[in-house]
């Protein structure tokens, strides 16, 4: 996985690409939150859209909610775009019961506005 980044004053952007893997996706949010301690972002926008899922395991939407939660705290609101097929919420369920604050989009769109809102 590849990705570039941009930080707009409270979020930061991060567009994926390349062949999904776990441990890549594990190492994108290592690399995003070392990131954020650079700046005053609270919000997160991963865009995996132009990612390719072919070896995505079911399984793995447990093991990033775990993760996800294990590694942002509450302060953080996280929005991940992932391919229309490929999208559900346990990822968002799991991380979410564990103190995470993070939800799951098809669309950029979506996902923008729904981390533009102020809660």
């Amino acid at each position: 996985m590849e990705w570039t980044s941009n930080y707009n004053g409270n979020c930061l952007a991060f567009n994926v690409s390349g062949e999904y893997s776990l441990n890549g996706l594990k190492t994108l949010i290592n690399a995003a939150i070392k990131k954020r301690k650079k700046t005053t972002a609270e919000k997160l926008l991963f865009d995996l859209s132009k990612t390719s899922f072919k070896h995505f395991v079911e399984t793995d939407r447990y093991d990033i909610g775990t993760f996800v939660a294990n590694s942002f705290t509450n302060e953080i609101q996280a929005a991940f775009i992932i391919p229309k097929g490929y999208r559900n919420n346990l990822m968002d369920y799991i991380a979410n019961k564990r103190g995470a604050y993070v939800k799951t989009f098809d669309k950029v769109e979506s996902a923008e506005k729904w981390l533009l809102h102020d809660y």
